[in-house]
């Protein structure tokens, strides 16, 4: 009985693709969208949260009391429909139980990927249990962390799930590779294939999945397969950017390309496959952004942007949605300043890897100015950012032109060394050099101080909202409505000049009878 009543109450939270929670197999249907997203965060999030940070994080566009009174009706829903003991709540705090009984698949994925991280092999082998474990955690992952689970209104909630997906899909990018390998150390050809193109999946345009697949078609004797690989890979590349990839790619898919099938029986031992070149950086992360041919152009802003430099450090600061990087892209593409730009996710939270792609972004503006940085970082992996950027600071002295390097996506950035080495480049780079850094949040810099300094550019949230002309021009242009003055200006409050609601509202009004009285009830 004892037995019985606690597998009752197991409660199961699949949060790897559309969010599904179940007891004792039977789906729970949460009433809306946001006591589902409150569920996923307090389950992952154990240790209690003052009722204000969730209430604000939930409801930011409410004051404080209504805020409050819409956390207190979906905490009563999301109770209701659990069990009792996950959930312990009192007057100030609201927190998730620890030792409830509960299987969140999020955490028997990470469990299972750290398991093989704490596992001791013998060189740089790995052991079969452990691709064992690799396979089990590809099978958890069923799809993206919250898919299909949004809330534009909750921009805080938005960066928190935006950043646990690019993490989740990165720790299964890991998984992946090491899996392929290990599978084709084994000779298991078919099974390592599969694997490396769920891995290229990912992302298409990521250069080292592409280079396993063609590697393990060219050791299993598959040679038309692993060129067809190479032709589909070059194809796509040169859609998306116009050009074919650079010449160091192709040198290692013709070393793929070259390799021959071992003798039956003289299969390798399972090991890690040798490390594919992500020492080779991946360009694309250096490519200015596409700019949109029908889009609204934010010619106010533009003519501030006209003014970078003359500033050490241009701040575009704003939540997801606000147009950040498509404004920047458009204006890159009209300077006559040289750009180097650098595209961030939260695998550059290495100092080394992120200083790496500095340099390159460096680099593609005056092809050798950052050499001696560059041959650094080659021999020196434990250089500190302070370090690596005096050297690259002292290759830039004899270059007189104006230099202009973008970050974009800098809220992904966590590691205090690169802020450190950040606020230091700003401190000591010449007059010529200027940072201009998009984010979602505040970055820890010295922004006080560059303030007072007169050194600091900022275009913030109230900046990047749409004006009501501009929200004119995107309505009628750009999606190709027909609605009256009344309507775009009502549209436009509703949604405060932000890019994204604007864009879902319009989207809707295609298929509204009754353009008018969904404006009236639209929440962006």
């Amino acid at each position: 009985m004892i037995a019985w009543v606690k597998e009752v109450r197991m409660l199961k939270l699949a949060l790897l693709g559309p969010p599904v929670a179940e007891v004792y197999g039977t789906q729970i249907r949460f009433e809306t969208r946001k006591v589902s997203a409150l569920l996923a965060y307090l389950s992952l999030n154990p240790g209690g949260f003052p009722r204000e940070k969730l209430a604000a994080l939930f409801w930011p566009e409410f004051d404080q009391t209504h805020a409050l009174a819409n956390l207190r009706r979906a905490l009563g829903s999301l109770t209701r429909s659990l069990p009792p003991g996950y959930i312990d709540a009192d007057r100030e705090t609201i927190r998730w139980i620890e030792n409830a009984p509960v299987e969140i698949d999020v955490l028997k994925f990470r469990a299972a990927i750290q398991a093989v991280h704490d596992h001791a092999h013998e060189g740089s082998g790995m052991c079969p249990a452990c691709l064992d474990r690799l396979e089990t955690a590809g099978a958890i992952y069923r799809g993206d962390f919250l898919d299909g689970l949004n809330l534009p209104d909750s921009p805080a909630f938005d960066d928190w799930q935006y950043i646990t997906r690019e993490e989740l899909k990165r720790e299964l990018a890991w998984a992946l590779e090491q899996l392929a390998g290990g599978l084709a150390n084994q000779a298991e050809w078919e099974k390592a294939a599969g694997v490396a193109r769920r891995w290229i999946a990912l992302d298409r345009l990521e250069a080292n999945p592409q280079l396993a697949l063609v590697e393990i078609y060219a050791q299993a004797g598959q040679r038309s397969l692993a060129q067809r690989q190479v032709e589909e890979y070059n194809r796509l590349f040169k859609d998306e950017f116009g050009q074919e990839p650079d010449d160091d790619i192709l040198e290692f898919f013709q070393r793929a390309l070259s390799q021959g099938q071992p003798h039956r029986g003289e299969a390798k031992p399972v090991q890690k496959r040798p490390p594919s070149p992500s020492q080779v950086l991946l360009k694309t992360k250096l490519y200015l952004p596409k700019v949109k041919p029908n889009r609204v152009s934010r010619t106010r802003l533009l003519s501030k942007l006209n003014e970078i430099g003359d500033y050490k450090l241009s701040l575009v600061s704003a939540p997801a949605g606000f147009g950040k990087s498509s404004l920047l892209a458009e204006w890159a593409g009209q300077t006559n300043l040289l750009i180097g730009w650098l595209s961030l996710d939260a695998g550059d939270n290495d100092p080394h890897r992120f200083l790496s792609y500095l340099c390159a972004a460096l680099d593609s503006m005056q092809e050798g100015i950052a050499d001696n940085a560059i041959a650094l970082l080659e021999t020196v992996q434990l250089a500190s950012p302070q370090t690596v950027i005096t050297v690259l600071l002292k290759d830039l002295e004899p270059v007189t032109g104006s230099l202009v390097l973008v970050l974009d996506d800098y809220q992904f950035i966590t590691t205090q060394p690169i802020h450190d080495g950040i606020a230091y480049f700003l401190e000591r780079a010449g007059q010529n050099l200027h940072l201009v850094i998009a984010s979602r949040a505040d970055p820890p810099l010295p922004l006080a101080r560059l303030r007072a300094e007169e050194e600091l550019l900022e275009i913030r949230t109230d900046d990047l909202r749409f004006t009501l002309e501009e929200c004119a021009t995107f309505l009628s242009q750009v999606m190709g409505l027909d609605i009256s003055p009344a309507d775009i200006q009502a549209l436009a409050a509703r949604t405060e000049g932000w890019a994204v609601g604007l864009q879902m509202a319009a989207i809707s009004l295609k298929g509204a009878l009754d353009r008018s009285q969904f404006i009236q009830t639209f929440s962006g």
